[in-house]
């Protein structure tokens, strides 16, 4: 045989050229197949291989022609049982055109469902079963973001955070929840009994305020207080007036008269409240429940526009001879002056005008002095700073026996 490489003889069998020391080729010195016979065979192997693919167009051809008789009779099938729900027959086609698709539909059924919102709560559920917190986490948040409006996954992450302690976040989640769902009753329930442990009474009356759904509003029962009922509506009025507040029985009531925040300066309310002195009044009033919680404030307004005392009425006990409008009498007389309830009289002999400083202040009959005198009387209402007009009178007291007096009443009116 030759070698390949220098084209020397060599020994059969060696497995190294002794030439040029190559590896050996065998090259047999004549051909096994002469020229025809190769070409024969070449011919053979390129019809083999137009069989083959003859064969594998044929089969391909024929599963086209199956996919497209299945989607006609699915079509005609549909046809038929429009507006219907899908029957048997149909999801047995569906299933044939599945299996048709073979592994492909399958693997991305799969993909599919490992994205899935029941998903990523199986193993978030399944990851806080084994404390792994983190993991439970991360498939919650990713089941929120496939169902965003899903109050329960929020819920269960909200769980998570309380028992990791992170507050926090459980709160931030629980008010965004309850604006997605302004009707989720657990979050307002898990979310009240935050506040209510942190003794966080203003968090409670502003959730409250955001409550919209009557179930809701249950909850909040407690820091719901109804309001204050007055029992004189407003208004000018030219008398006292007596003022009743009712409430429940449970609650505590406080008042202001000077428009002040009675949540802050609030007069504890005990019984009826009296305006009898002129002025105008601003009545604020609200109850508190044993929670501390409100009501809202009830608001009236009173003007009180108490008349001055009328004009002094003014008796004698002894009937008196009127001379010239002088009163004369020969006998001792006594003046009674009447004086209104809340009001003071004041009284002088000498014409002048009675008044603190100047008069004599009345405290039972006075009599009637010796000679002849001018009597002066005035009423004061302190309390409102009113005063009457002046009564006066002449009255003159000349000592002698009488045989008979009568006891006479000598009014204004009379005099006149």
């Amino acid at each position: 045989m030759k070698c390949l490489n220098c084209e020397k003889e060599i020994m059969d069998g060696s497995i190294y050229c002794s030439f040029c020391g190559k590896p050996t080729s065998i090259v047999p010195e004549y051909n096994i197949f002469e020229d025809d016979d190769i070409n024969i065979i070449l011919q053979t192997v390129e019809e083999e291989k137009r069989q083959k693919e003859n064969k594998e167009a044929i089969k391909k051809a024929e599963i086209q022609k199956q996919k497209a008789e299945l989607k006609q009779a699915v079509a005609n099938e549909m046809k038929k049982k429009r507006g219907t729900r899908i029957t048997v027959s149909i999801i047995i086609i569906v299933c044939a055109l599945l299996v048709a698709g073979g592994i492909y539909a399958k693997i991305a059924i799969e993909n599919k469902n490992a994205e899935s919102y029941s998903y990523h709560m199986n193993q978030a559920e399944k990851f806080e079963d084994l404390v792994d917190y983190e993991q439970a986490i991360i498939h919650y948040k990713k089941a929120m973001e496939i169902e965003p409006k899903d109050v329960t996954a929020r819920m269960k992450l909200v769980d998570v955070y309380f028992e990791i302690e992170k507050d926090e976040k459980a709160v931030a989640l629980l008010q965004e929840t309850i604006k997605v769902d302004p009707s989720a009753y657990d979050a307002y329930k898990k979310l009240l009994s935050y506040y209510e442990m942190n003794k966080d009474l203003n968090s409670i009356l502003s959730l409250r305020e955001t409550v919209t759904n009557s179930k809701v509003e249950k909850l909040f029962e407690d820091y719901m207080v109804s309001n204050p009922s007055i029992n004189v509506k407003g208004g000018t009025y030219n008398n006292l007036i007596k003022i009743a507040i009712s409430a429940n029985i449970n609650y505590s009531i406080y008042y202001t008269l000077d428009g002040s925040d009675p949540t802050v300066s609030g007069i504890k309310y005990t019984s009826y409240i009296q305006l009898d002195k002129k002025g105008t009044y601003n009545l604020k009033v609200v109850c508190m429940n044993k929670k501390g919680v409100y009501s809202d404030v009830v608001t009236e307004k009173y003007t009180i526009t108490i008349d001055a005392p009328s004009e002094p009425v003014v008796s004698i006990t002894k009937t008196g001879e009127i001379i010239d409008g002088t009163v004369k009498f020969t006998e001792e007389t006594y003046i009674t002056i009447h004086v209104p309830n809340g009001c003071v009289a004041y009284y002088t002999w000498d014409n002048t005008t009675p008044d603190p400083e100047n008069g004599y202040l009345y405290r039972s009959p006075i009599p009637v002095p010796e000679g002849e005198h001018i009597l002066s009387v005035i009423i004061f209402d302190e309390e409102n700073d009113l005063q009457s007009v002046i009564y006066r009178n002449r009255f003159e007291y000349s000592p002698k026996e009488v045989s008979e007096i009568d006891e006479v009443i000598v009014s204004t009116e009379d005099l006149e």
